[in-house]
């Protein structure tokens, strides 16, 4: 932060005059140490004071809650019951029809007088009761006409007409369609129920000489018990047990508590004698002396809260059991915890409390901490009905999970188990074991106390603003890692700041604001800036300006508070400008004006160029403002209309951007140039309008040399116009001269010059035509038809056909330098591109991969620092040509990606053809810029580390995948012999020897940007392994992509058989490692060759550590089981030679001990170690040197044999050199030889194995 304070700074007040003893009459000065002494005490005793008083606050509300336990343990089991009730309403759409209910007819007085008559012959004595009974049921009571019509004959439109006529007349329907045979609809209509003849014995039954039995029979209604159902039954079986209740002595009791327990499912009837009904328990309730002593109405409201928070209907046989978790604080406490508990786990928690482990992990719960079984397979039966997942479950838990140190610790310390307590209090939930564990990690590893660790977690997880809990944790990790951080937030000074800020202007710290480097922390390095910001007039100036308090800006409210006319300036501004807030970007602005009080005058005096520059207009005019006051040239900008007028022009013109005028001097040049109405031409091609921008001193001399009407010709091609304007002194007069004239005079006035310079001139006019899709100028350039040559056709099409990386265009552009001989004329060189293209193409077509499934495209590229050995060598052969000057020149024109490392830096643009990016990297190669196989003189010392970046679609991550694939290269020897001395590091720079290249840093070259890895551990010998390595790790992409979309990352894995990608698919399945399942059978065999490679190379690596020097030196078994002497494989001598680097029988087998590699190393990152391993194994087929170690002449030697299998395979001997454009795609199909060793040598066999999978991997998606 800029100090905006000097002057008070130099200032001393008198209360520092005081503190260090300088008034005048002051007892002898204190010692200054002594006095930094007492401050520092007297801010750790405030801290001290402040945690302490904050900490007792807090466990004085957990001990409340505690106190209120019982009250607050039914009040949580009720919210967790109206949280299932609310979301089962949300969810749950309800319709009820009703239909018209037809009334009585005027004869139904003379139907109940009938009635009457026949009960009391009947043996009813209390007609009264009778009546009563009768007038409710046929009153309240609905009875149903019901049809049922068939409809599996009847179409849509007629189901739909019938429907409707139903309706219309009444009628209610639903409709049935159990089988095709047995569609139908069953209609009914509603109608008052009618007691007849047949209901009196009924009717009788439910009456009683001692109950009110309206009463009752009302209540039985009222809790669900159907009586037109029972009055239609044909046996009428029930009859009795009705009446047997409305007859018992405390009815009317049992009904009360019936409706206290509503969620009691509705069968009231069991058809077998021993199965009681809902009717049985309340015959059971009202025939007891006392129902209460059945069932309380306590109980009974607390199981039906039991019941509600679990979610469960239940039958008469589950009361006990819901009596039974009601009546234990201990199964309450766990439902709260686990609302997902079902009744039916029950006797799984009664387990758990009988082996012991019930109660801790309630004590867990209490202290704020959530165990999530869920997520845990080691818990996945403690739930379930297997009751030997149940026992393994429950003893893992028992004897592993509880023995934990950090569980147990929890356990047992009252401090950790209140402050998470406390915690999960700040953020409404109880915490995840995984964030306990994780905060315990930060809180032991920073040695925070327990008061600290509170304090920090109130602020930040207490805080919804800054973020999730997730986010809240990396924020407590940030200031736990940071001790100056800590110890600023952890302060009474940071407490009262905040407190005063939050209180005053509403303002709390942004998650941003918690790290070592941001502005609120920057402010307690400065105490005299808190105590200055902690004052009225900071805070009247604040609220002067209406606006969102920005701690950012703190500085500018402190000066600005310095002058006394602050807030009166602030209220002018307002006024004049008719805004009711300042823009805390406006306050810079205010400073200035402050601090020239004449300037200030005129402000509040309304000046008219103040008034334009803040009229609200947009981002564009406030960033000009910027412009003109940072540069403190406003009053010039006022003494000048001219400049003044071209500036609100400017500001006024959207097509005008903002970022090339970022100084004043832009807009001075373009009002006293009069430039403005050349640049407007170029309204409508932003690219170029920012070009120009960027040139105005070179577009006012193009104006003078009439290249303004040429150049606005190519106003969509901004590096064309570049391209004219940079060689404009070439030209002899641009008057009325077409473009492809001045292009053949660019091309002309270098013939003077070196071979190199018109290699790149050429190379510069036709990258940036081609860039610009510029080929008919190119074509009138070299005097050809646009529209017919057969050249340009190609070269458009290759180009165009090529457009990821722009690849195409880049090749075309370094072919042209390749292929121009001195003193050819452009329509020669087209045809010599065209010649090379046409061939290129047929080579292309063998590796077009348009069967790569669809989401796994792959993408590569390189990096490849050129050191100054090379670029002196470059200079030497190229007439003293700058290399760095002319690779910068070609990564704008031919659009070769670059770095900013060593000499210069080539960082290919990602391409998602992996022979497109060896093409472009032979190019350059054959031009002199690099070389591959250290040949040409002077560039043997040239970097032989190189970089390769592989993403995709999908985007690859560092995993052990692609650690995997990078140190099967590695190991292989493809990716740099590993031979000689042993090394330290596999990587210069950055620290890592793979690094994560995520989604913000990577190039988009299929929808979105996708993270990606770039492989440090690499280097070159020669082109030929350098292409595997290309190759190798292009389909590795598609492979690794294809295996973490679909597979579980598990060493399950490498225990199913491999015999087929189908086969081994359902094992897949069958084993629960399907992340996303598909029906792609090049998906499936691809994975299943991924696997095939690791299962391989691990079962490679354990026979390499098991049977090392019997392989090499005596001979070993093949596949087929017969038995290769050490003779059959050139290994006759090996005993001899081993025991010659190791020194002795003894020291061998030491020597095999270290060579040994352990298989998981394979999936970990790189290290030195593993290649290390490997060269040690390198050395022991190699003559010794004492400078090496191991000959490296020797070792490069390798690459020049390779063999299939046991024979040895003819070649070229220069393929080692060659790259396959050169053979015309003729490659070696072999493993590198080194001289002695068997197949089974492990460096052979990862080449086999990788040698395999590229060719199997190529078949697939080809």
């Amino acid at each position: 932060m800029e100090n905006l304070l000097n002057k008070t700074l130099s200032e001393p007040t008198k209360e520092a005059e005081k503190e260090t003893g300088t008034e005048e009459n002051e007892e002898p000065r204190e010692n200054p140490e002594d006095i930094e002494d007492r401050i520092e005490k007297d801010k750790i005793r405030k801290k001290e004071e402040m945690l302490d008083s904050f900490y007792k606050n807090e466990i004085t509300k957990l001990r409340k809650e505690e106190f209120s336990e019982e009250d607050s343990r039914w009040k949580k089991i009720k919210e967790i019951g109206q949280k299932k009730s609310d979301h089962k309403n949300n969810n749950e759409e309800i319709k009820q029809k009703e239909t018209k209910q037809e009334a009585h007819s005027f004869g139904d007085k003379f139907h109940k007088k009938y009635l009457s008559v026949r009960a009391w012959f009947g043996g009813v004595k209390d007609l009264d009761q009778f009546q009563d009974l009768v007038g409710y049921f046929e009153s309240e009571l609905k009875d149903y006409d019901t049809e049922i019509i068939k409809t599996d004959k009847l179409t849509e439109e007629q189901k739909e007409e019938l429907k409707k006529e139903k309706e219309s007349g009444g009628w209610i329907y639903e409709e049935s369609s159990y089988d095709k045979e047995n569609k139908k609809i069953t209609f009914k209509k509603a109608k008052p129920f009618t007691v007849d003849t047949d209901n009196l014995r009924l009717l009788k039954n439910l009456i009683s000489p001692n109950n009110n039995s309206l009463e009752l029979v009302v209540g039985l209604k009222d809790v669900g018990f159907d009586f037109v159902e029972e009055f239609n039954d044909d046996d009428k079986k029930h009859i009795k047990k009705i009446g047997r209740f409305i007859k018992a002595p405390n009815a009317k009791e049992a009904i009360g508590l019936l409706k206290k327990i509503p969620r009691l499912n509705d069968l009231w009837f069991y058809y077998d004698d021993e199965t009681k009904g809902k009717l049985d328990f309340l015959i059971e309730l009202a025939e007891s002396k006392n129902p209460e002593s059945v069932l309380s109405k306590e109980m009974a409201e607390k199981i039906n809260i039991v019941s509600t928070a679990l979610d469960t209907s239940y039958d008469i046989e589950k009361i006990e059991k819901l009596k039974e978790i009601a009546s234990n604080p201990d199964y309450l406490d766990y439902i709260i915890n686990n609302p997902s508990f079902s009744i039916y786990s029950l006797p799984n928690l009664k387990e758990q409390e009988k082996e012991g482990v019930l109660k801790p992990t309630l004590e867990l719960y209490r202290s704020g901490i959530y165990i999530d079984y869920e997520n845990s397979k080691n818990f996945d039966g403690l739930y379930g009905s297997d009751p030997e997942k149940r026992k393994t479950s429950l003893a893992h838990f028992k004897n592993v999970f509880l023995e934990r140190g950090e569980i147990k610790e929890l356990l047992k310390n009252e401090d950790k188990q209140n402050l998470y307590k406390s915690i999960s209090e700040y953020v409404g939930e109880n915490l995840p074991l995984g964030d306990v564990l994780q905060l315990e990690n930060i809180f032991n590893g920073s040695q925070i106390n327990t008061k600290e660790a509170l304090y920090i977690s109130k602020l930040i997880l207490g805080n919804k603003e800054l973020g999730s809990r997730t986010s809240g944790i990396k924020l407590i990790g940030n200031i736990a890692g940071d001790p100056k951080l800590k110890e600023v937030i952890v302060s009474n000074e940071f407490y009262e700041f905040t407190k005063f800020f939050k209180e005053n202007v509403d303002y709390s710290p942004s998650p941003h604001e918690f790290n070592a480097n941001s502005e609120l922390i920057k402010i307690f390095e400065e105490p005299e800036l808190i105590r200055e910001s902690m004052s009225d007039t900071v805070v009247n100036t604040i609220k002067a300006t209406r606006n969102a308090f920005q701690l950012n800006n703190i500085d500018y409210y402190v000066e600005l508070a310095r002058y006394p006319e602050s807030v009166n300036l602030i209220n002018s501004v307002k006024e004049t400008l008719g805004k009711d807030t300042i823009s805390t970007h406006d306050l810079p602005y205010l400073i200035t004006i402050s601090r020239d009080s004449e300037l200030s005058k005129e402000i509040i005096s309304h000046n008219k160029l103040f008034f334009e520059l803040f009229k609200p207009r947009s981002q564009k005019t406030t960033s000009l403002r910027d412009i003109v006051f940072g540069s403190g040239k406003f009053k010039e900008l006022q003494n000048n209309p001219k400049m003044a007028e071209d500036f609100f022009r400017i500001a006024n013109e959207k097509e005008i951007p903002l970022e090339p005028l970022g100084d004043f001097e832009k807009i001075r040049l373009i009002a006293e140039q009069n430039l403005f109405d050349i640049v407007v031409r170029f309204k409508g091609s932003p690219q170029t309008m920012e070009f120009v921008l960027n040139n105005l001193e070179i577009i006012s001399n193009a104006s003078k040399r009439n290249l303004i009407d040429i150049i606005l010709q190519f106003k969509e091609s901004p590096q064309t116009i570049d391209l004219i304007l940079k060689n404009s002194e070439n030209f002899t007069d641009a008057s009325n001269k077409k473009p492809a004239e001045l292009f053949n005079e660019i091309l002309t006035k270098t013939e003077t010059k070196t071979v190199r310079n018109k290699i790149m001139k050429r190379g510069e006019l036709i990258g940036v035509l081609l860039g610009e899709q510029r080929y008919d100028t190119l074509a009138e350039t070299a005097g050809l038809d646009p529209e017919e040559s057969p050249e340009i056709k190609r070269l458009k099409s290759f180009v165009e056909s090529n457009n990821v990386g722009d690849k195409g265009r880049t090749i075309a552009t370094l072919l042209a330098m390749r292929e121009y001989r001195e003193g050819e004329d452009l329509s020669i060189l087209l045809k010599k591109i065209d010649k090379k293209i046409s061939s290129y193409e047929e080579l292309l077509k063998k590796y077009d991969f348009h069967n790569i499934p669809e989401g796994l495209r792959a993408s590569i590229g390189m990096e490849y620092e050129i050191t100054k050995s090379t670029s002196d060598a470059y200079g030497n052969q190229n007439d003293g040509n700058d290399l760095r000057k002319d690779m910068s020149d070609i990564s704008h024109f031919a659009n070769v990606g670059n770095g900013a490392d060593a000499v210069f830096e080539i960082a290919t643009k990602p391409s998602d053809n992996p022979y497109m990016m060896l093409l472009e990297m032979q190019l350059l190669q054959d031009l002199g810029y690099v070389d591959f196989n250290f040949k040409n003189p002077d560039y043997e010392k040239g970097a032989r580390g190189y970089h390769m970046t592989i993403g995709g679609e999908r985007g690859i991550n560092i995993s052990s995948n692609s650690n995997f694939l990078q140190n099967a290269l590695m190991m292989s020897g493809w990716g740099g012999i590993n031979a000689g001395k042993n090394i330290d590091m596999l990587s210069k720079g950055r620290g890592v020897n793979i690094r994560q290249r995520n989604s913000s840093g990577t190039q988009a070259i299929f929808e979105n940007a996708k993270p990606a890895v770039e492989f440090r551990s690499l280097s070159l010998d020669t082109w030929e392994p350098f292409e595997r390595v290309v190759e190798t790790s292009y389909f590795g992409a598609i492979a690794v992509q294809a295996f973490e979309k679909h597979v579980v990352e598990s060493p399950r894995i490498f225990e199913l058989e491999l015999s087929d990608p189908e086969q081994f698919y359902e094992l897949l399945k069958q084993n629960d490692l399907i992340v996303e399942a598909t029906e792609d059978k090049s998906v499936k065999k691809i994975i299943f060759e991924w696997v095939k490679l690791q299962k391989g190379m691990m079962e490679d690596l354990s026979d390499h550590n098991e049977n090392f020097l019997q392989n090499e030196m005596y001979g070993y078994s093949d596949d087929n089981d017969n038995f290769i002497e050490a003779e059959e494989f050139g290994g006759s001598s090996n005993k001899e030679r081993f025991e010659g680097v190791a020194g002795d029988e003894m020291g061998l087998e030491k020597y095999a001990q270290d060579i040994q590699i352990q298989p998981d190393s394979l999936f970990a990152p790189a290290t030195p170690e593993l290649a290390n391993k490997c060269s040690k194994i390198t050395n022991l087929f190699l003559k010794i040197t004492d400078e090496s170690g191991g000959d490296v002449v020797n070792a490069n030697s390798s690459l020049d044999t390779t063999k299939v299998g046991m024979r040895t395979e003819e070649s070229d001997p220069r393929a080692k050199y060659q790259s396959l454009f050169e053979t015309g795609g003729k490659t070696r199909d072999g493993y590198y030889y080194t001289q002695g060793g068997s197949e089974k040598m492990i460096i052979h066999k990862v080449q086999k194995r990788l040698l395999e999978f590229k060719k199997i991997i190529q078949e697939i998606i080809s």
